[in-house]
């Protein structure tokens, strides 16, 4: 991914977190509020897909979420549909694509299997969730012989340890790692000013 498209999609992540009422230290998000806050509403569905968002109305839209997964799929499937909100149907982002969707449609281009939007998407549903600042400084708290264990991590804000790695790896926190079944990590050395003052 692009860094400049990348740098989009966290700066509107942070964005659209604070719209929904959480500020930089309350973790884990919770998505039943900040979907609420936002005009949204959630279902749990008897039957897959796993999730799928679509416009209800002018201002609102619904999120539903096949209810057998684990909290925490449940959890990054919701923050991954609320980046094809954002990115692909342009709520509260670009007001003539989101006009151009009629109620109770879903972005179409989804249907024909474009895998660039829902990177897209995982991409934001994961800086949404575990945003840079905060992830370094969790790391940086337990940082003792360089390496990281991701279960306490994952604990924090609700997600699953996969998840962890992949965002931090992503984001340079994590050195990749080419044994992705253990559960700790080798942090990237830096120093404390790169908490970005999130340190406590």
């Amino acid at each position: 991914m692009r860094a400049q498209l990348r740098k989009y999609i966290d700066d509107l992540s942070d964005k659209v977190r604070k719209a929904c009422g959480f500020d930089d230290n309350r973790f884990p998000v919770d998505l039943e509020l900040c979907v609420a806050n936002i005009g949204g509403d959630m279902v749990r569905a008897e039957r897959r897909p796993q999730s799928i968002i679509e416009k209800v109305g002018s201002e609102s839209f619904r999120v539903s979420v096949w209810q057998g997964m684990s909290p925490s799929k449940d959890r990054m499937c919701v923050a991954h549909e609320l980046g094809h909100l954002f990115l692909h149907m342009g709520f509260c982002v670009d007001e003539d694509n989101w006009n151009a969707f009629s109620a109770g449609q879903e972005d179409p281009k989804r249907l024909f299997g474009y895998m660039d939007i829902d990177y897209e998407a995982r991409s934001f549903g994961l800086a949404f969730l575990i945003p840079r600042y905060a992830l370094e400084h969790e790391v940086w708290k337990q940082q003792g012989g360089g390496r990281v264990d991701l279960k306490p991590i994952a604990a924090h804000f609700g997600v699953a340890a996969d998840d962890v790695r992949e965002q931090g790896q992503w984001l340079g926190v994590f050195y990749r790692d080419f044994w992705p079944w253990l559960s700790t990590l080798v942090a990237v050395p830096w120093t404390t000013a790169s908490v970005d003052g999130h340190a406590s």
